[in-house]
């Protein structure tokens, strides 16, 4: 599975926090966020592309997941796009910032 860049790592759990995500949970949404990018990486998707979403659900029915980790994994993803689509608004971010949180990929 791949490793996410540290700041996306560091701005997710941040975002996870401020969002009311347990702490005893984000550990999980953190790993559906990798198998994600790992998934996206995989199949040449675009991390940031919503559309993106209802193939990895199918790939998890597919490897047989139950329906509470299939919408785990969804929330986790949703919001991960929550996340980018509000960076440009923090401090006016730079194409670049947008481009670790997965908008280059």
């Amino acid at each position: 599975m791949v490793t996410l860049p540290p700041e996306l790592s560091r701005l997710y759990t941040t975002h996870l926090a401020h969002h009311g995500v347990a702490v005893a949970q984000q550990p999980h949404y953190s790993k559906w966020l990798r198998y994600y990018w790992d998934f996206c990486q995989k199949y040449a998707r675009a991390p940031t592309a919503r559309q993106s979403l209802p193939a990895l659900r199918e790939k998890l029915r597919s490897k047989q997941q139950s329906e509470a980790q299939c919408q785990q994994a969804e929330a986790a993803v949703s919001l991960y796009y929550e996340m980018v689509e509000a960076a440009p608004a923090r401090g006016g971010g730079s194409a670049g910032d947008r481009g670790e949180l997965g908008g280059g990929v």
